[in-house]
């Protein structure tokens, strides 16, 4: 069994739906206004959202990883570093349009 794309999907979703997620309930709750009207300008809004959540990303992947390599045993036909390189890029993507795609 080989990794496919519909297994990479889940790196891409989560960290999608978790920014989108923070953005909107920061939205509705005045927050994000609060912070602009403070001084924070929106780049320092979204920096910080992209620092916060791409450290949340880590344990994601790792969990991903380790489920469907280890415990699924898919086949792996190419360097570990590169199918973590690949999976982290992955969730900086679906990252920035979760951010982005709120705003």
């Amino acid at each position: 069994m080989r990794i496919s794309s519909d297994d990479n999907g889940i790196i891409f979703s989560i960290p999608l739906a978790s920014a989108a997620g923070v953005i909107l309930y920061e939205k509705n709750d005045g927050i994000l206004n609060r912070s602009l009207v403070l001084g924070m300008t929106m780049r320092d809004v979204l920096l910080s959202h992209i620092i916060t959540q791409a450290v949340l990303m880590v344990p994601v992947i790792t969990v991903v990883l380790v489920s469907f390599l280890d415990l699924v045993k898919i086949h792996n036909s190419g360097p570990l570093e590169w199918v973590v390189l690949l999976c982290v890029l992955q969730g900086f993507c679906g990252l920035c349009l979760g951010e982005i795609g709120t705003l």
